[in-house]
């Protein structure tokens, strides 16, 4: 046996060995560990700010103040070997462009996205103005059931385009997010009908291979407002409903996501306020986080819905009738809504854009959502 008396590159214990250096060196330089997420260190003092994202040994630097920057990047060369590269142009895979005039910066990927279309050679094909067809309703029904038919697909590489999507939808594009949530339902036995929906959305791509998530100065109040939606009983196979949501700041989402619910619903109401519960636990996330960043979060924080019934049932208790039988894990909401942290409004289903995030949408209603969501080319 042979005991290491440092870590080194390849061994279990490295990651782990490498993150307790690198926050010992950190917290003597003056910054703190957010307790919402451990990979975000905070630095404050006074009125100088830095903030300090971290990805394995990609660090982030961002601050009110360029001489508390350089600073902190002398403070980190005393101790590790740095490749200052200079103000961001990039960080894992996205592309970083700011608009200093405009103050707006702006987040995309189409160097990844050109990369998924040459790699599945749809670099030359026709686009699509959404990324699935208005109506389309995808099922485990459509998946092969004879052995031919499971081996005509046998080499088709469905798992792993959507693989690829996935990590598309999360960091940059909102817009695919629903399409692609409901490709993964089929990842262990995908058929011919799946394989073209995955299919169709790379043709979207191919025609919004430069669009860009956008923020801007916030024309509200609110440090963020949060919309959320979903429909009823959408999942032909098991009649549960889809939930989605968008937290933006400024111009554009921050947060996102959509989601089969756990549970069948028996009303639109049900599904609607079972989803504004769930959204509420991101927007508390969201709260503490940017509390912990020094911001004031005195105000309450505003989540849009556009079921009023849905609505009534999170601001007064008293409307409990249909709602007996929720599990009461979901009635968590009301408690906040009481107390002033968060606030749920009314807003039109035709102003709603978390509706992108719930079902397809025609191409009209879908360009719309997808600009309220801050994605422009």
């Amino acid at each position: 046996m042979v005991r290491l008396l440092k870590g080194l590159y390849g061994i279990k214990q490295g990651p782990r060995i490498w993150a307790l250096k690198l926050h010992s060196v950190l917290t003597d330089i003056g910054f703190e560990r957010t307790d919402c997420d451990h990979s975000v260190y905070v630095y404050r003092r006074g009125d100088v700010r830095i903030m300090l994202p971290i990805h394995v040994d990609d660090l982030l630097l961002a601050s009110n103040s360029a001489d508390a920057l350089r600073s902190v990047k002398s403070d980190l060369a005393a101790h590790f070997k740095l490749h200052d590269l200079g103000p961001a142009t990039s960080i894992l895979g996205m592309k970083i462009v700011r608009d200093r005039p405009a103050r707006s910066i702006s987040l995309s990927q189409p160097g990844y996205t050109e990369s998924i279309l040459s790699d599945f050679s749809m670099a030359d094909c026709n686009p699509a103005l959404t990324p699935m067809e208005e109506g389309c309703k995808l099922s485990v029904s459509m998946s092969p059931q004879s052995l031919e038919e499971k081996l005509n697909m046998k080499d088709i590489p469905y798992r792993k385009l959507v693989g690829k999507l996935l990590y598309l939808a999360i960091a940059t594009r909102p817009d695919i997010s629903y399409a692609i949530g409901v490709l993964c339902r089929f990842v262990e036995n995908p058929g011919r009908p799946h394989w073209d929906a995955a299919k169709r959305v790379l043709r979207y791509l191919r025609g919004t291979t430069d669009m860009a998530l956008v923020y801007s100065r916030p024309l509200s109040p609110d440090l963020f407002t949060t919309f959320c939606d979903a429909d009823l009983g959408g999942n032909p196979d098991n009649s549960r409903s889809t939930s989605g949501f968008a937290v933006c700041m400024g111009s554009g989402a921050i947060q996102w996501g959509s989601r089969l619910q756990p549970h069948v619903s028996l009303s639109s109401t049900e599904s609607e306020y079972t989803t504004v519960s769930k959204v509420g636990c991101e927007v508390l996330w969201m709260r503490y986080l940017l509390e912990e960043f020094g911001y004031d979060v005195s105000r309450p924080s505003p989540i849009f819905v556009d079921n009023a019934s849905a609505l009534q049932v999170a601001k007064h208790p008293e409307h409990q009738s249909t709602m007996k039988h929720v599990h009461r894990a979901y009635h968590w909401i009301r408690g906040h809504v009481e107390d002033g942290t968060l606030s749920v409004f009314h807003v039109p289903g035709d102003e709603n854009p978390a509706d992108i995030f719930t079902k397809p949408l025609g191409r009209v209603k879908f360009a719309k959502f997808r600009e309220m969501l801050g994605l422009r080319v």
